[in-house]
């Protein structure tokens, strides 16, 4: 069965054959809240077209992303102007930094599958993301368009280097940078060859085995909010929260996603922050780092650690534990208190 996607004039050819054999053969759940599931990329009338890229050189790639309401959370908004009228304050949407790392970790992947000789999508190691000083007080907000640049720092034999910047399109400011670390090995001979030489081969039959994904993916479509995606189960005295991990919060391998583990992530470091804050003040996401350590499936736990550094800085380490607390992966997340901010 044809899927009926038509291949967008700026796209990379070994991307397109990748993003077919992607869409036909595995649920894109987790994309699909991000809109960078493969017919975000292959649709060239989607409606509303989210993402397009161009190829600026070797080894170097521009996104055009479309904010999404369903990746966006609610911050608190002290800026009178944008504020109810008769209150200091206003909840608004924002795409937040664990957002924007999670899109970098979408992007940096196909950049990698287009200079990669075999096409390998990896594994992530390592990803970090921290706001530029235009970004503490101007993230991107839904609807709105940014650019990400991405550059392929190196490719090795079993790893890859890549770096991300988030600007404003039309005055190149920069919102966020990134960073990714990709384990590449642990492919066999077989998969070496169907994502490599035979790439092309193999996007054309995965039409014919088209994996029945779309009931799967149902459950996403009602997924408006990130506040709608990550749902714990707090345990107050203890600082930590569990939750089940569904098709939602997943990659296409059928295991948690590395970005939706960083928004879940920032949302239970501000829970934890939450019960610490006074009078206006509110904690902005100023940087992450996490260092992923294995497959997350089935109940997870994550755990927090306040540490104050100074006045206006607050270490945060998140601990993601799996089945008999076996480690999935370790965050560690700088938070700058505000008091007045004039974005958000």
């Amino acid at each position: 069965k044809d899927t009926g996607t038509k291949r967008m004039s700026q796209l990379p050819a070994k991307v397109y054959h990748f993003l077919r054999v992607v869409e036909n053969l595995t649920p894109q759940c987790f994309q699909k809240v991000l809109r960078t599931e493969a017919r975000s990329f292959l649709l060239k009338d989607s409606n509303p077209a989210y993402i397009t890229v161009q190829v600026k050189e070797k080894g170097r790639y521009l996104f055009t992303y479309k904010v999404p309401e369903s990746a966006c959370a609610k911050t608190l908004c002290y800026n009178t102007s944008a504020s109810t009228e008769g209150s200091g304050s206003n909840d608004v949407r924002v795409f937040q930094l664990s957002g924007l790392l999670a899109l970098f970790d979408e992007l940096t992947t196909l950049a990698i599958v287009n200079e990669d000789d075999s096409a390998r999508p990896g594994v992530s190691t390592t990803l970090s993301a921290e706001l530029a000083p235009y970004g503490l007080n101007n993230l991107p907000r839904a609807g709105e368009n940014i650019d990400v640049d991405v550059r392929v720092i190196k490719i090795g034999k079993n790893f890859s280097f890549l770096e991300a910047e988030a600007k404003i399109p039309e005055s190149g400011k920069i919102i966020a940078i990134g960073k990714h670390t990709k384990y590449l090995g642990g492919i066999s001979y077989l998969q070496s060859m169907a994502l490599g030489w035979f790439l092309p081969v193999t996007s054309f039959a995965s039409q014919y085995f088209v994996s029945s994904v779309s009931s799967l993916t149902r459950n996403v479509e009602k997924i408006k909010s990130v506040e709608d995606l990550v749902e714990f189960d707090m345990n107050e005295a203890s600082n930590e929260g569990s939750m089940s991990v569904g098709l939602q919060h997943c990659n296409p391998m059928k295991s948690c996603h590395g970005g939706f583990q960083a928004m879940a992530m920032e949302q239970m470091a501000q829970n934890h922050l939450a019960k610490m804050q006074k009078g206006s003040e509110s904690y902005q996401l100023q940087s992450i780092a996490i260092d992923y350590i294995s497959r997350g499936k089935g109940k997870l736990t994550f755990c927090t650690k306040v540490t104050p550094i100074n006045d206006l800085l607050t270490l945060v380490n998140v601990r993601v534990k799996g089945k008999g607390q076996a480690p999935i992966s370790d965050g560690v997340l700088y938070f700058i208190q505000n008091k007045q901010n004039s974005r958000l």
